[in-house]
């Protein structure tokens, strides 16, 4: 008899709360769609962004038939140098002439929210722009390089990094990932002001 009214009560409730317009999980009641990012050559930056979208429970995501879009495009891709060092004769010794060790890549995109349903802008166009340090060895240095191991063998110092030691082209391309999400996050705090 105990175990019918629990049953009994609990379809109650379920059926109350629903009845209502209760929800147990609360769904974002606006949607947003992205066109794919002008200038993200493989769709990285479009995926991130889309993924933090996802992620802020402010908007729900839709390819189609959202209530917004976002138009976004990278209008700024730099990159700096930003850390130097003296180089190194073959007995170790410090040489007069300094190369560069340490990169800073820069990105820029203009963002517009755009009402769907009204066909007006509702916020920007507006700059957004994030940054991510990077260092790196001489690519064109056998000391940066190599090492004369215990049996008198030189050895690549790369194998042993654990990605510390990265050319230059190798640490530029890994410095995209973290600022397309810095980048992302920092549009997605801007849109949810809206």
């Amino acid at each position: 008899m105990r175990r019918a009214i629990k049953k009994l009560t609990i379809i109650i409730l379920f059926l109350g709360f629903n009845s209502c317009g209760y929800q147990f999980v609360q769904t974002p009641s606006k949607s947003v769609s992205l066109s794919f990012v002008e200038n993200d050559e493989y769709g990285l930056f479009t995926t991130t962004l889309i993924e933090k979208i996802g992620a802020s429970g402010l908007y729900a995501y839709k390819n189609s038939n959202a209530d917004y879009l976002l138009d976004v495009k990278l209008t700024g891709v730099s990159h700096e140098v930003i850390g130097y060092r003296k180089d190194l004769e073959k007995d170790f010794t410090k040489r007069e002439n300094i190369i560069a060790d340490e990169g800073r890549l820069n990105l820029v995109a203009t963002v517009e929210l755009i009402d769907l349903k009204n066909n007006e802008t509702v916020l920007g166009p507006f700059k957004v722009s994030s940054s991510q340090d990077y260092d790196y060895v001489d690519e064109n240095s056998l000391q940066d390089l190599t090492f004369i191991n215990s049996s008198g063998i030189r050895q690549t110092v790369l194998s042993f990094s654990l990605g510390q030691l990265e050319s230059e082209e190798s640490a530029r391309s890994a410095a995209f990932r973290p600022a397309f999400h810095k980048l992302a996050e920092k549009i997605v705090d801007v849109i949810s002001i809206e």
